[in-house]
């Protein structure tokens, strides 16, 4: 048997569940008597108050919360001391680092007491956290609290909530959401970080302010406690700015008050404003002379809302737009209400940066890319100014480097630290002063944007952040309300207006600090206020582009219950009301719902032998585990014995002492093995002694291990329960089932996809293959599944109803005989397969008018398009509708299965090291390696473990229906109109159809080649960000190839298999672990493995050379000079009419010397390179890089092989330290790293002319270049890379071997351990020494 095979099956894996998806058809009356009965009323009704509902929860939420938080008693002592500690210790780095540790125990030491005064403690746990998340919140905690409300934070909403009286399960999902705010974790949105984390810092500032308020201007305390005395209700604040007194401001009352005192009241109806303290600090700095006004420039900081106080609705923004009046309306009133009262205080506060102190103004770690794109117009350039501070000369081991790099991404920094970065970078690289950009730029609120030209380029564009909201706003007609859903661009001038205030508010956001350090607070004060209100632009925005972007179909679909909270919970064994049953004919299925409890006569009747007999499918499952089997076999309530003991005269004495005192229990295992032994061995066979007897279990087929083979109780319940599942079948009459249905008392679905369809002969009217999910269903009632079932049928189905949601005569119809155009058109044939591409879509359009006859002038394009005859069309058979489907009531049906239900649950470490096992010296087994490309969406590299290559190619084109369809064209094109779109949000073809599309062929395919070739995959081990960002959003299709590509391998099923060989649907290959989140993926999942990115793509197949020279520094010709020095000699080669390039890494301080397996290399200028001349510019393509020399090195003898080093560092030799060089000595230099830079220049690509390339300066033992176009050349023969994607494939593939090879190294009893990490110097090793290839 080959090793793939052996994960086929339930014996080397784990058991799944899944939904299959299908649509109901009412059958006879069903549908009549539904509504007859009003039973989807109250369905609607549950839907429609949901909202209503979850408000109210978040009603009590907020009431419970404010309860508790108030008269809180904490001492914050120990807290304020850590705090201080650490932020007057910021210079000294290990001691700042060992702060932070004291710090962040106190905070989690303090959150966790936050956290208790909602839930109690273990001994006294508070009775109304025990039932928030329970259904005792709808049906005991809600209902009385409306009773008990006379303060209004309760809302009346008694109607909405007797909609959910024993249907609580609705909310669920969102008591899970909700949960996380009573979270003792770091998290932003938990209670106890708000308090702890966010406001106390802010607290303990203002406690200093008010200190040194009152010692130096005491005034500003007076005149504030005068103005305020009214609702200080006779404190003073000398007693309310206290370490303590932050118990007093936990909840959003005790914020609210504590904000008064800072901000003051407004003016409201007449009454006066009250200044608060920082207007009072105003008033007198405005007073001081202008010396003494920096004697003033602290301010107090407001604190945070309390959690879940700022979800209460703004009143102008609804829950959803109905209508685009609706829209205007909501901006029209963000503008007056939130924008216009802070616009020009944005613009002020940002004017006065020269009075802030910038060392206390800080970018968090996650904005920090952000903030250097915005500021400095390059997203990386701030890392690496950071990087090369940080690093400065040292020389860092590749372990020290990933730390610094990690390092840097996790660390906030203030302004001050960034400019001293980005000085030091700026000095490093000769930046002159007049070019160079200050952090202070961050302040003018101009922000710098690529924006796309028409060429597909991209250029840096300036806009003024502040006039861009104002002149946006302008330009929308208030008295003219269009359609914004189907008037094109109707949209643009409202999306323009909240893309700008979006704009603002992210930008701003640039240096939204929540850390321990202290903050400016004259900045911050007024900031985080702004910050504040212009956050309503999210929930506007998000809900304007929805509504303006509705597609058909995207209506919310409503779940069933006709008034039974359990419906489909489980499935019916008898004909009580609700029960829902499964039946089946020779040509479908149906499912049936027992409306009102069937009396005898009616169940007498269906098995009543008649014309037409059908079958009912009998459920038959128990669950006995760990807690149903004792509670049957010793002991079901007290001490009392359980019933089955005396009815089927079970030897209760025997076990009972080893049960009451656990002897059995794995725990006992550590005290005394071989009693723990002997007492399982007795109450497993007392146990299936009890299984054999009882009556509801002994026509089960047990399938148990001998008794001594089991190693814990545990495993013993399990495969009891695996045994405890059967269907069988009953004979049932249809004509009098009909009868129920016609008379109410059944409703009966017949249950559809296109593979139950009827042709016009009686037959299935369905071609081509079934869909998984058909095959998954019919094979659950087969016969070879349940003579040993893998495919269970599991309860908790749902049942839905989808409105229509498009009439008909708004639907794209295409009338009998008019023309349906292809979208995709034969490009071109290679060998036997033909390419097809698709057509642009408003090309497209342009065709389909013509051909139809709506238009007679079509653009250039579109008509050479059509005359070429490669556009395909034919006449309408018959009137279609598209998106039909839309434009009916539909009735939907979930249902769950497990899948490999008898598996022996091998998952994560097991599953992984069963895999190690049986690929290690397995010389059979394969390696595919998967490069997420530059210019290929994925390339595929096959190679056997002597390296040599079976299979490269791109997966751009993917076989569909014996075509190939170039994905990667048509996501290209697919950009393109969601670029347009971006512009007017109009609704377009969704990508994300077609990256499912194209990655289920893909995922198909790449499993094919797994298991045709008993092959494990490897794939790039590569940061979320990289998945995210290598390429323009549209192609980032990788993470979602991953995700889709593990769930594939869990159950990987070939429908042309018949069912119980390998690959087939109860016999499915699980060549990977469960996948439960990325983060926790590892370097492997079963058959699949993760290697380090780093060279793979520029790295010489043929000699393993790679460039690892730094050239980063080389700023002035003495540094160029010096790196010169370095090499061993530089000159001609006669022979090869080429110069040579010879060096040590040793010589080299970095990662060449310290990495490299081979040292010493020659490099040749061999070839010709493709020059990148920056973004937006033609790339220059150098035909020989050779006559470039010849032509620099001019005025050196270099003929016949003389070495000619020495002449070159003669150039500029006599230049004194800080001399600036003659022009032409700076050239020569300049000139000569470029064209070096070049020889070293292995991957050459150029977008337009779709070149893409890799060329070795190194000459292999053969004597050759390597050169991947020569092998492009070979075609299928090549046995080496064809390009430059190929040739990242490869190498990920050998770092495939190179992991079989130490794992065949690695001793059986090591195996569990194996490290699987590559360094980069084992890596160079394993691809120079080629010792696989020996």
């Amino acid at each position: 048997m080959r090793t793939i095979d052996e994960f086929c099956g339930q014996k080397n894996g784990y058991s799944l569940s899944k939904t299959l998806r299908n649509k109901l058809i009412p059958v006879g009356k069903t549908e009549d008597k539904i509504k007859e009965y009003h039973l989807m009323e109250n369905d609607y009704g549950r839907a429609e108050a949901y909202v209503e509902v979850k408000n109210l929860i978040d009603d009590f939420h907020r009431s419970f919360i404010a309860e508790r938080l108030d008269k809180v008693s904490l001492d914050w002592t120990n807290l304020f001391n850590a705090l201080n500690e650490y932020q007057k210790n910021q210079k000294d780095k290990l001691l700042k680092a060992k702060c932070k540790k004291v710090l962040e125990a106190q905070q989690k030491e303090m959150r966790k007491k936050i956290v208790q005064l909602f839930t109690g403690d273990k001994d006294n746990k508070d009775p109304v956290y025990e039932k928030l998340f329970k259904k005792e919140l709808i049906e005991d905690l809600l209902p009385e609290a409306i009773k008990k409300d006379t303060s209004g934070i309760i809302t009346q909403k008694e109607e909405a909530l007797a909609k959910f009286h024993q249907f609580c399960t609705y909310f669920t999902n969102f008591h899970e959401n909700r949960k996380t705010i009573y979270s003792a974790e770091d998290k932003s949105t938990a209670i106890s970080n708000r308090i702890v984390n966010e406001n106390f810092p802010k607290y303990v500032a203002n406690i200093k302010v008010f200190e040194y308020l009152s010692k130096n201007f005491p005034k500003i305390i007076d005149d504030t406690e005068n103005q305020l005395k009214n609702d200080l209700s006779g404190k003073k604040l000398k007693d309310i700015f206290t370490i303590n007194g932050f118990n007093n401001v936990l909840s959003q009352k005790g914020i609210d008050f504590y904000n008064i005192i800072i901000g003051g009241i407004p003016e409201k109806e007449g009454i006066p404003r009250k200044q608060g303290i920082n207007e009072a600090i105003n008033l007198l700095r405005q007073g001081l002379p202008p010396e003494r006004k920096n004697e003033l420039k602290q301010r107090m900081t407001f604190l945070y809302k309390q959690i879940l106080s700022d979800k209460e609705k703004v009143s102008f923004i609804p829950e959803v737009f109905n209508d685009s009046k609706e829209v205007y309306l909501a901006v029209q009133a963000f503008n007056a209400k939130c924008i216009s009262s802070i616009i020009d205080k944005i613009a002020d506060l940002y004017k006065q940066h020269n009075a802030y102190n910038l060392e206390k103004i800080f970018v968090p770690a996650k904005s920090l890319t952000a903030f250097s794109q915005s500021v400095y117009g390059n997203w990386s350039l701030l890392s690496e100014c950071i990087f090369e501070k940080e690093k400065g000369e040292k020389t860092l081991s590749e372990k020290k480097l990933e730390d610094l790099t990690k390092k840097i991404a996790k660390n906030d920094y203030s302004l001050i630290d960034l400019q001293s970065a980005y000085d030091i970078w700026a000095d490093k690289n000769n930046i002159e002063f007049n070019k160079r950009i200050s952090i202070n730029s961050y302040f003018n609120l101009n922000e710098i944007r690529q924006q796309k030209r028409p060429d597909g380029t991209y250029e840096k564009v300036v806009s003024n952040l502040i006039e861009d909201v104002k002149s946006t706003y302008i330009r929308i007609d208030f008295d003219n309300i269009k359609d914004l859903q189907q008037e094109k661009n109707a949209s643009i001038p409202i999306k323009e207006y909240l893309d700008a205030v979006q704009n603002l508010f992210h930008y701003l956001k640039l240096v939204d600090y929540k850390g321990d350090a202290l903050k400016d607070e004259m900045f911050y004060s007024s900031y985080d206020e702004y910050l504040q209100i212009l956050s309503e632009i999210m929930s506007l925005y998000n809900k304007t582009r929805n509504f303006v972007t509705k597609k058909v179909g995207e209506i919310k679909k409503i779940k069933l219950n006709f008034d039974c909270s359990s419906l489909l919970s489980g499935w019916g064994t008898d004909y009580g009301s609700k029960a829902a049953h499964i039946f089946k004919s020779d040509s479908c299925f149906y499912l049936g719902i027992i409306n009102k409890k069937l009396d005898k006569t009616d169940i007498d009747s269906i098995y009543q032998n008649g014309n037409t007999m059908i079958e009912k499918i009998v459920y038959d499952f128990q669950k006995p585990d760990n807690k149903n089997t004792p509670r049957l076999f010793i002991r079901s309530k007290g001490n009392a014995y359980a019933p089955a003991v005396s009815t089927y005269d079970l030897p209760i004495e025997s076990v009972i002492d080893i049960y009451d005192k656990g002897l059995f229990k794995t725990e006992y295992r550590e005290k005394n093995l071989e009693v723990y032994k002997k007492s399982l061995i007795k109450l497993i066979d007392y146990f299936k002694l009890g299984f054999s007897r009882h009556d509801s279990y002994k026509h089960y087929n047990f399938c148990w291990k001998e008794t001594k083979d089991y190693a814990d109780i545990s495993e013993f319940y399990a495969d009891t329960m695996r045994s405890c599942y059967q269907l069988k079948t009953e004979r049932i009459n249809f004509d009098n089932l009909m009868t129920l249905v016609d008379e109410g008392k059944l409703f009966l679905f017949q249950i559809y996809n296109k593979d139950f369809s009827t042709g016009k002969d009686g037959g299935n009217g369905s071609t081509g293959r079934k869909n998984m999910h058909t095959l998954y269903w019919e094979n659950l009632f087969s016969k070879e599944n349940l003579d040993d079932v893998v495919l269970q049928l599991s309860g908790g189905a749902e049942l839905f109803f989808r409105p229509k949601s498009l009439e008909e005569e708004n639907a794209t119809i295409h009338e009998k005989n008019s023309f349906i155009v292809n979208r995709t058109y034969l490009k071109e044939v290679k060998g036997n397969k033909e390419i097809y591409e698709t057509i642009p879509e408003e090309i497209y359009q342009e065709i389909y008018q013509k051909l139809n006859g709506k238009t007679d002038t079509i653009s250039d394009e579109a008509q050479e398009l059509l005359s070429s005859g490669k556009v395909k069309y034919r006449a309408a058979p018959h009137r279609i509708i598209k998106d039909r489907h839309f434009t009916q009531d539909t009735y939907l049906f979930h249902c769950p299965i497990s899948l490999n239900f008898k598996a022996q649950e091998i998952t994560g470490k097991k599953f992984n090291d069963r895999v190690l096992e049986k690929i290690k010296n397995n010389s059979e087994i394969k390696i595919i390696g998967l490069d997420r490309g530059e210019r290929n969406l994925i390339y595929l590299s096959l190679i056997n473990q002597k390296g040599e290559i079976e299979l490269q190619k791109t997966l751009n084109l993917v076989e569909q229906q014996k075509r190939l369809i170039d994905y990667q064209g048509k996501l290209v094109q697919k950009e393109g109109d969601r670029d347009k779109a971006r512009k007017n949000w109009q609704t377009i073809g969704n990508i994300k159809e077609l990256k499912e599309g194209y990655l289920s062929a893909v995922v198909h395919e790449i499993a094919t080649l797994m298991v045709d070739n008993n092959a494990i995959v490897v794939m790039e081990d590569l940061n979320f960000g990289f998945k995210r960002g290598r390429f323009a959003v549209e192609r980032q299709v990788y993470q979602k190839f991953e995700h889709m590509f593990i769930d594939k391998l869990n159950y990987l099923v070939f429908k042309d298999r018949k069912v119980t060989e390998p690959g087939g649907v109860l016999n499915a290959y699980q060549l990977t672990d469960k996948l439960e989140a990325f983060k926790d993926l590892g370097k492997q999942s079963g058959f699949l493995f993760y290697v380090p990115a780093g060279y793979t793509s520029k790295i010489d197949p043929a000699t393993g050379f790679a460039n690892l020279l730094d050239m980063t520094n080389l700023t002035n010709v003495q540094k160029k000079r010096d790196f010169f020095a370095k090499f061993d000699s530089i000159c001609f080669d006669e022979e090869k009419q080429m110069f040579a390039f010879t060096f040590d890494y040793k010589n080299f301080p970095g990662k060449g010397s310290q990495e490299m397996s081979r040292t010493k290399w020659t490099v040749y200028s061999n070839g010709e390179r493709i020059q990148f001349c920056g973004k937006g510019k033609a790339s220059k393509h150098i035909e020989n890089l050779t006559e470039e020399f010849k032509t620099l090195f001019r005025e050196f003898d270099y003929q016949n092989g003389n070495n000619i080093l020495d002449s070159i560092l003669e150039v500029g030799a006599a230049l004194k330290a800080g001399e600036k060089p003659a022009k032409e000595i700076a050239d020569f230099w300049d000139k000569l790293l470029v064209l070096f830079k070049l020889v070293l220049q292995m991957r050459n690509s150029d977008a337009k002319t779709g070149d893409d390339y890799i060329i070795s300066p190194v000459m292999s033992e053969s004597g050759n270049f390597f050169d991947s176009r020569e092998q492009e050349k070979l075609g299928n023969n090549a046995k080496l890379p064809k390009d430059a994607d190929a040739n990242g494939a490869y190498h990920i593939a050998l770092k495939g071997l190179y992991l079989l090879k130490a794992f065949d190294k690695t001793p059986e009893d090591q195996l569990k351990k194996v490290d699987m990490k590559i360094s980069n110097a084992d890596w160079f090793r394993f691809a120079q020494e080629k010792e696989y290839n020996k």
